[in-house]
């Protein structure tokens, strides 16, 4: 129990226990061993890793753990780094054969895993929007069953409504285009808010800065897939993360998991679930160019996206029809 302390002042001693539960994963996100850390067997399928990754990224959170931010830091970043290995085939691969300490020397995981890097993951994984709107988005939305109206975990803030056609709050973006400011050119940041009055997004740059940007300078840092290289085959299939867009020749630079960097056509790449797009290219239905719209699906056999553009109007194009550069 909380222990009082008379004295000048009154305080209270809080003396937080751990559970045994709770003593044996901290033990187990300790470990060198990524497939203990996720809580998996060395044969866990794609869908069990998954499974893990979500369980733990959403408890280790550090907006779930006010009370302990700093642990459920490296907690995060424990859960993220063996998710990003186990997750991609190669590493994947990689790992089982060197494990962890073998990985630094292989090309793969950096030695010093980032904050930025695990909120990048888990961004990812939930489609750029809100996971605990999502999974509380009944209460958010005021449908709350006896918890007084407050939303999300019983008495916090409650979540924005997630417009199609703004990027998101946490979402990785890269600054590009400013002609007054070109020394921005190229930072990376987070979305922080956006105002509707201006239009302009407010950005937190990774070095401290904070800046308003419109959208045409900002490019989301999406982790997309590859396709239709008939060039070069063997790329079709990979993930990479969109680093930048030349507007002169049209392509995306893209930055594969496996080192390489390329340059692609729209065509060529799927933009991730939840990723915010602008409609360009049309003729059929020009009207709908320019539009910004969130990506809610895609369909491999038709080649095309299904963009919400609000909440009424939804649309279908071709992979070349959508940019993520705004």
């Amino acid at each position: 129990l909380p222990k009082r302390v008379e004295g000048s002042c009154s305080w209270f001693l809080r003396v937080t226990t751990l559970s045994p539960e709770d003593m044996g994963q901290q033990e187990r996100l300790n470990s060198d061993d990524y497939y203990e850390v996720l809580g998996v067997p060395r044969g866990a399928t794609d869908t069990q890793i998954k499974a893990a990754y979500k369980k733990l990224a959403i408890k280790y959170h550090p907006d779930k753990n006010p009370g302990d931010t700093a642990t459920a830091e490296e907690n995060f970043k424990k859960v993220s780094e063996a998710y990003e290995v186990l997750s991609s085939k190669d590493k994947r691969a990689t790992y089982d054969q060197v494990g962890k300490s073998g990985m630094h020397g292989a090309g793969g995981m950096p030695s010093n895993f980032s904050q930025a890097q695990a909120d990048e993951i888990f961004s990812q994984f939930f489609g750029g929007q809100d996971p605990f709107s999502v999974l509380f988005g009944n209460m958010a939305n005021g449908n709350s069953s006896g918890m007084g109206g407050m939303g999300g975990m019983g008495g916090g803030k409650r979540r924005r409504e997630d417009k199609p056609e703004l990027i998101p709050t946490g979402v990785a973006v890269t600054i590009r285009g400013l002609q007054g400011a070109a020394q921005h050119n190229t930072k990376r940041g987070k979305v922080v808010e956006h105002d509707a009055a201006s239009g302009r997004y407010t950005v937190l740059l990774d070095d401290g800065e904070s800046l308003k940007i419109k959208p045409e300078n900002l490019l989301q840092r999406l982790l997309a897939e590859v396709v239709g290289m008939q060039s070069r085959p063997e790329f079709n299939g990979k993930k990479g993360h969109v680093d930048g867009f030349d507007e002169s020749s049209g392509r995306y630079h893209v930055s594969l998991q496996q080192g390489q960097a390329l340059a692609l056509q729209p065509a060529n790449l799927i933009l991730p679930k939840g990723a915010r797009g602008r409609v360009v290219g049309l003729v059929s239905g020009a009207q709908y160019n320019a539009r910004i719209g969130k990506v809610v699906d895609f369909d491999g056999e038709s080649g095309r996206y299904l963009v919400q553009l609000d909440a009424e109007q939804q649309l279908r194009v071709k992979l070349g029809n959508l940019l993520c550069a705004l």
